[in-house]
C-alpha cells in the first residue's frame, strides 16, 4: 500500500519526492517487511508493548544499498 501512494505522491509533487527511490520500499515489501502486523518492517515488532524496538537489519542493509549524499545548497 505505501508503495503506491508514495508512487502516486511522487507524480504529483516531483520536486518535494526528488531523490526518494521507491525501490526502497518495493524491497522492503517483497522480503515481507510490511510493519507492525507480519511483526517487523524498519523495526521489528517482537513485544507490541515495547517502548524501545530493535532495528530490522534487512531494513538497515536497504537503506545503506539505497544512501544517497544530501545536495546542501
Amino acid at each position: 500500500m505505501a508503495t503506491h501512494v508514495a508512487t502516486d505522491l511522487g507524480k504529483v509533487f516531483p520536486e518535494r519526492f526528488a531523490g526518494g527511490n521507491i525501490q526502497l520500499l518495493e524491497e522492503l515489501v517483497a522480503g515481507g517487511n510490511l510493519g507492525r502486523k507480519s511483526g517487523k518492517g524498519f523495526y521489528l515488532y517482537k513485544d507490541a508493548k515495547a517502548k524501545e524496538r530493535e532495528i530490522n537489519p534487512v531494513a538497515a542493509e536497504l537503506l545503506k544499498k539505497y544512501h544517497i549524499e544530501p545536495k546542501i545548497k
